[in-house]
């Protein structure tokens, strides 16, 4: 009896919580219609202005380092192809200091290339890590959607009814088996004597 006045007693404490959601909703929804409603075209249209000069932006960004690329190999390919000093001057001292410059020359174009490309590189990093950002904030909506319905899912009356059952029935199956235990486990003293 005990164990049913208990689980009546969580049901009604629920149903009560129950109640108050409800009122909690439509004072809400008042709420909402006496307020004056606010202007969120204008909002909506700044935020979608701004999300379309961010991509533009960042569309003239990558066309330039693309144009840069291509530039700094066609310069290597360039490098690469041209013969600092003729074939007839090559052993002379002359046109081994002209190779020895060339290739200097050479060596620091490459060198100032390189770390152009790199820094390009780096530039590609920050651009990737913005984009698992993005895959983040992604993911991250999704679960929102889930939760919200999660909690559809849970406020629905129906279902909200068969889950209360389920669990003070749950609830009494507990207490009965909690009382069986501690019945075991208590041992009347008189008749341990007696044995």
């Amino acid at each position: 009896m005990k164990n049913n006045q208990k689980g009546y007693l969580e049901l009604n404490q629920i149903w009560l919580s129950r109640q108050e959601y409800d009122a909690h909703k439509k004072r809400l929804q008042q709420n909402s219609k006496l307020s004056p409603h606010k202007d969120l075209r204008i909002y909506e249209q700044v935020k979608k202005t701004q999300f379309i000069n961010n991509r533009k932006r960042e569309l003239m960004k990558w066309q330039t380092i693309q144009e840069q690329n291509t530039q700094i190999l066609a310069r290597l390919a360039k490098i690469s192809n041209r013969s600092p000093t003729p074939p007839s001057q090559c052993g002379t001292p002359r046109g081994r200091r002209s190779l020895k410059e060339s290739k200097l020359r050479i060596e620091n174009e490459n060198n100032r290339l390189l770390s152009k490309i790199n820094g390009m590189q780096g530039l590609i990093k920050i651009r990737q890590s913005n984009l698992k950002q993005e895959n983040f904030q992604d993911s991250y909506l999704k679960h929102k959607k889930i939760q919200q319905n999660m909690q559809k899912f849970y406020f629905d009356n129906n279902l909200h009814k068969i889950k209360l059952r389920v669990d003070a029935y749950l609830d009494n199956l507990n207490m009965q088996k909690s009382y069986e235990r501690s019945k075991s486990q208590h041992v009347n003293p008189r008749t341990s004597k007696l044995n």
